[in-house]
C-alpha cells in the first residue's frame, strides 16, 4: 500500500534518474513509496505538472520536488512524522549543491524558506527571496512567508478542496510558490519549513527551459492582483511591475477568469490581509524572525 506520493515535474532533465534513484535509494519504507516523474514535453511549465501530478497522487500525502535532487537517509520516515498539520504548506532545509557534486558534505550552503519582495527594481513584481537567519534555525519547524527550496509538502486533499488547485491558473514558470503561499497564508493555514529534513538541490546558471515572456507577465499579474486587497494596493503593484492600464485591460482577457476563481476561493474563509502578509515578510527580512503568525516557533507542526 502507497503512503507517500513524490511527484517529479522534469523537462531536459540529466539528473532525473539521480533524483529518482536517490529518493528510491534512501527511503525508509520504498514499498510504500509512488514515484511520479511527469515530463514537459508540450512546455505547459511545472505547475501544470505539479497540478497534474497531485490530481493523480494515489496517496494523500504529497512531495512535490525539482528533477535534480539528493535525498537524505530515511526521508520518507521524517516527512511522514513532521507533516502532522495537513493544511500546511511546507518547505525543508535547502542545501546548494552542484551538478558535478551532487552529494550533501557538511558545511555546504544552507537556506530554510523565503520571504518575499515587491521587487520594482527590474519590474519583477512579489519576488520570493532567501530567508537569512542570524543562527541556524534549531526549531524542527518554523513558520516562513513563503516556502521554497526546490522540496515541498502538501496535502492532497488541502490542495485540491481548500486551496482549489491554484497552480492550474499559473503559465509556464514563475511565480509558483509565491502564490500558493499567498493563498494559504490569506486563508489563516500555516506556511512552514522543516528545518531537520534536509534535501539538496543542483543550483545552476541557467535553467533547461525557456522563460516565456508573455507567460510570466501573466503570473506576475495574476499574483499581484490576487494579492491586493485595496485599489491602493493594486496601484502599488501594478506600478511596481510597470504595468500600464491599457496594457492591463488586454493581459485581463487571460487573467480575469483566473483571478475570478482565486478570489472566490480566498472569499471563502479569508482570516488575514495582504498587508498582514507585508508586514510579516518585512520582519523576517529585518529580523530573521522565525516566529510567524500562527504563534512561537513550531515543534509538532500543529496550530
Amino acid at each position: 500500500m502507497k503512503t507517500l506520493s513524490l511527484v517529479i515535474p522534469h523537462l531536459n532533465e540529466c539528473l532525473l534518474q539521480h533524483t529518482i534513484r536517490s529518493a528510491q535509494n534512501n527511503a525508509a519504507y520504498p514499498d510504500e513509496l509512488e514515484i511520479t516523474p511527469l515530463e514537459d514535453l508540450k512546455q505547459e511549465g511545472v505547475d501544470v505538472l505539479r497540478d497534474r501530478g497531485l490530481l493523480a497522487s494515489q496517496t494523500d500525502l504529497v512531495c512535490i520536488s525539482d528533477a535534480h535532487c539528493t535525498f537524505a537517509p530515511k526521508w520518507d520516515k521524517a516527512v511522514r512524522d513532521t507533516h502532522t498539520d495537513p493544511t500546511a504548506f511546507a518547505c525543508v532545509q535547502c542545501v546548494r549543491l552542484s551538478a558535478d557534486c551532487m552529494v550533501m558534505f557538511p558545511g555546504y550552503k544552507r537556506h530554510y524558506g523565503a520571504h518575499v519582495t515587491e521587487n520594482g527594481a527590474n519590474h519583477w513584481g512579489i519576488t520570493a527571496v532567501w530567508n537569512v537567519y542570524p543562527t541556524t534555525p534549531t526549531s524542527p519547524v518554523i513558520e516562513v512567508p513563503c516556502p521554497l527550496g526546490g522540496f515541498y509538502v502538501l496535502s492532497r486533499q488541502h490542495y485540491v478542496e481548500t486551496l482549489s488547485r491554484p497552480w492550474q491558473h499559473l503559465k509556464n514558470y514563475g511565480k509558483s510558490e509565491e502564490l500558493i503561499s499567498l493563498l494559504n497564508f490569506k486563508l489563516g493555514f500555516p506556511n512552514l519549513c522543516y528545518t531537520q529534513i534536509a534535501v539538496g538541490h543542483c543550483f545552476r546558471s541557467y535553467p533547461p527551459y525557456t522563460q516565456v515572456c508573455h507567460k510570466l507577465r501573466h503570473n506576475k499579474i495574476l499574483l499581484a492582483l490576487t494579492a491586493a486587497d485595496t485599489e491602493a494596493e493594486e496601484h502599488r503593484l501594478l506600478t511596481a511591475m510597470n504595468m500600464q492600464h491599457t496594457n492591463l485591460a488586454r493581459e485581463m482577457k487571460t487573467v480575469g477568469p483566473c483571478l475570478e476563481e482565486l478570489k472566490a476561493t480566498i472569499a471563502k474563509g479569508q482570516r488575514r490581509t495582504y498587508a498582514e502578509w507585508c508586514k510579516w515578510n518585512a520582519d523576517v527580512a529585518a529580523n530573521g524572525t522565525t516566529n510567524g503568525p500562527m504563534g512561537t516557533d513550531r515543534t509538532d507542526g500543529r496550530r
